[in-house]
């Protein structure tokens, strides 16, 4: 039987790669991170610990702040929520840049450093579902991973955006991919492309300040 070692959720980076990305930034480098929801936080949990982040790993709901008809794991971060929290990134270089609602589509929870910027805030009604032990079957020449979330537990402190320095480099972390692409599942729009939000506008302010223009 093939253990859960074949499922893809182990560790992405060696620790020489790490030790290069960590010394990049503090030199004067910016990092993104993007994950998501299982296996990706298991797969960038090292290189995430070793800038003071630490993932979930699971899958977070919220059934007060999500976007009606999507589900509750697709959350709502708006200034009149109050979950949207100033920070460069948030309110952009001029008014017009400034972003008041954003869209996640199913991700994990996030907890940094004292000195982070959690720009989008988990509520106290947001849980997270840890991921269960994984499983490969093989079927002649396919393969399907399987692993289904426990039981959800609070997620106190927890985000899904943070952003902060480190030495003199600068890092912003995401606990959730969907947010900064754009296709259709369903027919439905997913990420920059669903209206009412200001994803792309985000987008746009994460590379000005990790850029510093």
């Amino acid at each position: 039987m093939p253990t859960s070692n074949d499922s893809n959720d182990q560790p992405a980076f060696s620790g020489a790669e790490i030790d290069a990305v960590e010394g990049w930034v503090r030199g004067g480098g910016s990092l993104l991170l993007i994950t998501d929801h299982w296996p990706y936080g298991a797969a960038n949990a090292s290189l995430a610990e070793r800038f003071g982040v630490r993932m979930g790993q699971g899958l977070v709901e919220d059934p007060e702040h999500c976007e009606p008809g999507r589900g509750e794991s697709h959350l709502v971060f708006s200034a009149q929520n109050g979950l949207l929290r100033d920070h460069p990134v948030v309110q952009g270089r001029a008014p017009g840049e400034r972003v008041r609602r954003i869209l996640t589509f199913t991700g994990q929870s996030l907890v940094g450093p004292l000195a982070s910027t959690a720009f989008l805030t988990l509520s106290e009604s947001a849980t997270e579902r840890p991921p269960t032990a994984s499983h490969v079957d093989r079927s002649g020449g396919n393969v399907r991973v399987n692993m289904e979330y426990a039981d959800p537990i609070p997620v106190p402190g927890a985000a899904q955006g943070l952003a902060f320095e480190h030495g003199v480099g600068r890092v912003v972390v995401l606990g959730e991919a969907g947010m900064l692409r754009a296709e259709r599942h369903d027919d439905l729009p997913v990420g920059m492309n669903v209206p009412g939000f200001d994803n792309r506008q985000l987008a746009l302010n994460l590379m000005h300040w990790l850029s510093r223009i």
